[in-house]
Protein backbone atom coordinates (compact mmCIF):
# COMPACT_ATOMS: atom_id res chain seq x y z
CA UNK A 1 0.00 0.00 0.00
CA UNK A 2 2.83 2.40 0.85
CA UNK A 3 4.52 1.64 -2.48
CA UNK A 4 1.27 2.32 -4.35
CA UNK A 5 0.82 5.67 -2.57
CA UNK A 6 4.43 6.68 -3.30
CA UNK A 7 4.01 5.74 -6.95
CA UNK A 8 0.77 7.75 -7.16
CA UNK A 9 2.47 10.74 -5.56
CA UNK A 10 5.18 10.63 -8.21
CA UNK A 11 3.00 9.86 -11.23
CA UNK A 12 -0.32 11.67 -10.81
CA UNK A 13 0.80 15.34 -10.61
CA UNK A 14 2.75 15.16 -13.92
CA UNK A 15 -0.25 13.47 -15.56
CA UNK A 16 -2.54 16.23 -14.26
CA UNK A 17 -0.11 18.87 -15.56
CA UNK A 18 -0.06 17.32 -19.03
CA UNK A 19 -3.86 17.11 -19.06
CA UNK A 20 -4.23 20.79 -18.09
CA UNK A 21 -1.58 21.84 -20.59
CA UNK A 22 -3.43 19.97 -23.33
CA UNK A 23 -6.73 21.71 -22.49
CA UNK A 24 -5.07 25.12 -22.64
CA UNK A 25 -2.94 24.69 -25.77
CA UNK A 26 -5.84 25.23 -28.19
CA UNK A 27 -6.30 28.78 -26.87
CA UNK A 28 -2.96 29.80 -25.40
CA UNK A 29 0.81 29.71 -25.45
CA UNK A 30 1.45 27.58 -22.35
CA UNK A 31 4.73 28.46 -20.64
CA UNK A 32 4.43 26.64 -17.30
CA UNK A 33 1.98 24.40 -15.46
CA UNK A 34 2.51 23.18 -11.89
CA UNK A 35 0.00 21.01 -10.00
CA UNK A 36 0.48 20.18 -6.32
CA UNK A 37 -1.63 17.72 -4.33
CA UNK A 38 -1.01 15.66 -1.20
CA UNK A 39 -2.01 12.93 -1.16
CA UNK A 40 -1.89 12.90 -4.95
CA UNK A 41 -4.75 10.39 -5.22
CA UNK A 42 -7.13 13.32 -4.62
CA UNK A 43 -6.37 14.33 -8.21
CA UNK A 44 -8.47 11.35 -9.34
CA UNK A 45 -11.47 13.26 -7.93
CA UNK A 46 -10.35 16.56 -9.54
CA UNK A 47 -9.10 18.03 -6.26
CA UNK A 48 -5.72 19.70 -5.75
CA UNK A 49 -3.95 21.85 -3.18
CA UNK A 50 -2.46 24.40 -5.59
CA UNK A 51 -2.26 25.00 -9.34
CA UNK A 52 0.07 27.55 -10.95
CA UNK A 53 -0.16 28.44 -14.65
CA UNK A 54 1.84 30.88 -16.77
CA UNK A 55 0.62 31.73 -20.29
CA UNK A 56 1.97 33.92 -23.08
CA UNK A 57 -0.82 35.03 -25.42
CA UNK A 58 -4.28 33.73 -24.60
CA UNK A 59 -7.18 34.15 -27.04
CA UNK A 60 -10.57 33.32 -25.57
CA UNK A 61 -14.07 34.67 -25.17
CA UNK A 62 -15.50 35.44 -21.72
CA UNK A 63 -17.36 32.11 -21.79
CA UNK A 64 -14.14 30.15 -22.17
CA UNK A 65 -12.53 32.14 -19.35
CA UNK A 66 -15.53 31.34 -17.14
CA UNK A 67 -15.14 27.66 -18.09
CA UNK A 68 -11.60 27.66 -16.74
CA UNK A 69 -12.52 29.56 -13.58
CA UNK A 70 -15.42 27.17 -12.89
CA UNK A 71 -13.08 24.18 -13.25
CA UNK A 72 -11.05 25.43 -10.27
CA UNK A 73 -13.85 24.59 -7.84
CA UNK A 74 -11.91 21.59 -6.51
CA UNK A 75 -8.59 23.47 -6.16
CA UNK A 76 -7.74 25.22 -2.89
CA UNK A 77 -5.34 27.79 -4.41
CA UNK A 78 -4.88 28.94 -8.01
CA UNK A 79 -2.34 31.44 -9.35
CA UNK A 80 -2.59 32.15 -13.09
CA UNK A 81 -0.55 34.73 -14.99
CA UNK A 82 -1.21 35.72 -18.61
CA UNK A 83 1.09 38.07 -20.51
CA UNK A 84 -1.58 39.09 -23.07
CA UNK A 85 -5.26 38.14 -22.97
CA UNK A 86 -7.36 38.87 -26.06
CA UNK A 87 -11.05 38.42 -25.35
CA UNK A 88 -13.29 39.60 -28.14
CA UNK A 89 -12.15 43.10 -29.12
CA UNK A 90 -10.60 43.89 -25.74
CA UNK A 91 -6.92 43.27 -24.98
CA UNK A 92 -5.75 42.87 -21.38
CA UNK A 93 -2.08 42.76 -20.40
CA UNK A 94 -0.23 41.49 -17.34
CA UNK A 95 -3.28 39.52 -16.24
CA UNK A 96 -3.18 37.75 -12.89
CA UNK A 97 -6.00 35.58 -11.56
CA UNK A 98 -5.82 34.17 -8.02
CA UNK A 99 -8.20 31.88 -6.15
CA UNK A 100 -7.94 31.17 -2.43
CA UNK A 101 -10.76 28.98 -1.19
CA UNK A 102 -13.99 30.63 -2.34
CA UNK A 103 -12.41 34.01 -3.08
CA UNK A 104 -11.40 34.84 -6.67
CA UNK A 105 -9.34 37.98 -7.41
CA UNK A 106 -8.08 39.27 -10.72
CA UNK A 107 -6.20 42.25 -12.12
CA UNK A 108 -5.05 43.39 -15.55
CA UNK A 109 -3.53 46.43 -17.28
CA UNK A 110 -5.50 48.13 -20.03
CA UNK A 111 -4.38 51.00 -22.24
CA UNK A 112 -6.59 53.88 -23.38
CA UNK A 113 -6.12 52.70 -26.96
CA UNK A 114 -7.29 49.18 -26.04
CA UNK A 115 -10.52 50.60 -24.58
CA UNK A 116 -11.27 52.68 -27.67
CA UNK A 117 -10.58 49.73 -29.97
CA UNK A 118 -13.04 47.57 -28.00
CA UNK A 119 -15.94 50.05 -28.10
CA UNK A 120 -18.42 50.19 -31.00
CA UNK A 121 -17.62 52.68 -33.75
CA UNK A 122 -20.63 54.77 -32.69
CA UNK A 123 -18.88 55.65 -29.42
CA UNK A 124 -16.60 58.68 -29.69
CA UNK A 125 -14.64 58.61 -26.44
CA UNK A 126 -12.33 61.31 -25.12
CA UNK A 127 -9.35 60.28 -22.99
CA UNK A 128 -10.26 57.71 -20.37
CA UNK A 129 -9.59 58.74 -16.78
CA UNK A 130 -9.75 57.37 -13.25
CA UNK A 131 -11.80 59.12 -10.53
CA UNK A 132 -10.95 57.57 -7.16
CA UNK A 133 -11.37 53.89 -7.96
CA UNK A 134 -13.84 54.43 -10.84
CA UNK A 135 -13.01 54.15 -14.53
CA UNK A 136 -14.79 57.02 -16.33
CA UNK A 137 -15.40 57.42 -20.06
CA UNK A 138 -16.72 60.68 -21.51
CA UNK A 139 -17.64 61.48 -25.09
CA UNK A 140 -20.62 61.01 -27.36
CA UNK A 141 -22.54 58.21 -29.03
CA UNK A 142 -24.90 58.11 -31.96
CA UNK A 143 -28.24 56.63 -30.90
CA UNK A 144 -31.62 56.81 -32.66
CA UNK A 145 -30.16 59.04 -35.36
CA UNK A 146 -28.72 61.68 -33.07
CA UNK A 147 -25.49 62.38 -31.20
CA UNK A 148 -25.88 62.12 -27.42
CA UNK A 149 -23.33 63.36 -24.86
CA UNK A 150 -22.25 60.46 -22.69
CA UNK A 151 -20.52 59.80 -19.39
CA UNK A 152 -20.12 56.16 -18.37
CA UNK A 153 -18.46 54.18 -15.60
CA UNK A 154 -17.15 50.66 -15.20
CA UNK A 155 -19.44 49.03 -12.64
CA UNK A 156 -20.71 45.75 -11.18
CA UNK A 157 -24.29 44.86 -12.02
CA UNK A 158 -26.07 41.59 -11.15
CA UNK A 159 -22.78 39.78 -10.59
CA UNK A 160 -21.25 40.93 -13.90
CA UNK A 161 -19.11 43.83 -15.11
CA UNK A 162 -20.62 46.52 -17.35
CA UNK A 163 -19.84 49.97 -18.72
CA UNK A 164 -22.98 51.84 -17.70
CA UNK A 165 -23.92 55.35 -18.92
CA UNK A 166 -25.03 58.09 -16.55
CA UNK A 167 -27.69 60.74 -17.08
CA UNK A 168 -29.47 59.10 -20.04
CA UNK A 169 -32.24 57.04 -18.37
CA UNK A 170 -34.20 56.49 -21.57
CA UNK A 171 -31.18 55.14 -23.43
CA UNK A 172 -29.31 53.60 -20.51
CA UNK A 173 -30.40 50.05 -21.27
CA UNK A 174 -29.51 50.39 -24.95
CA UNK A 175 -26.07 51.88 -24.32
CA UNK A 176 -24.94 49.65 -21.45
CA UNK A 177 -22.04 47.43 -22.56
CA UNK A 178 -21.49 44.09 -20.84
CA UNK A 179 -17.77 43.48 -20.27
CA UNK A 180 -18.15 40.16 -18.43
CA UNK A 181 -21.11 38.09 -17.24
CA UNK A 182 -21.45 34.37 -16.62
CA UNK A 183 -23.86 32.44 -14.38
CA UNK A 184 -21.00 30.37 -12.90
CA UNK A 185 -18.86 33.32 -11.75
CA UNK A 186 -20.00 36.11 -9.38
CA UNK A 187 -18.25 39.51 -9.45
CA UNK A 188 -18.68 41.42 -6.17
CA UNK A 189 -16.53 44.50 -6.73
CA UNK A 190 -14.40 46.17 -9.37
CA UNK A 191 -11.89 49.01 -9.10
CA UNK A 192 -9.28 50.85 -11.13
CA UNK A 193 -6.08 52.76 -10.56
CA UNK A 194 -4.09 54.91 -12.93
CA UNK A 195 -1.02 53.45 -14.67
CA UNK A 196 1.32 54.81 -17.38
CA UNK A 197 -0.58 54.89 -20.68
CA UNK A 198 -3.76 53.51 -19.16
CA UNK A 199 -4.94 51.91 -15.95
CA UNK A 200 -5.12 48.70 -13.92
CA UNK A 201 -8.48 47.01 -13.35
CA UNK A 202 -9.03 44.83 -10.28
CA UNK A 203 -12.01 42.60 -9.50
CA UNK A 204 -13.10 40.38 -6.60
CA UNK A 205 -15.74 37.70 -6.52
CA UNK A 206 -16.21 33.94 -6.39
CA UNK A 207 -17.87 30.90 -7.90
CA UNK A 208 -21.65 30.68 -7.76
Amino acid sequence: MVAVLVLAQLALPPLAERSLRGRLQNDAEVERVDVRAFPAVKLLWRHADRVEVELGEFRAGSGRIADLVAETGGVDEVDTRVRTLRTGKLTLRGVRLRKDGDLVQGEARVSDADVRAALPASFQVRPVRVEGTDLVLEGSVRALGRSVGLKARLAVRDGGIVIAPEGVPLLGGLLTLTVFRDPRVRVDSVGTRAAPGGFVVTARGGLR
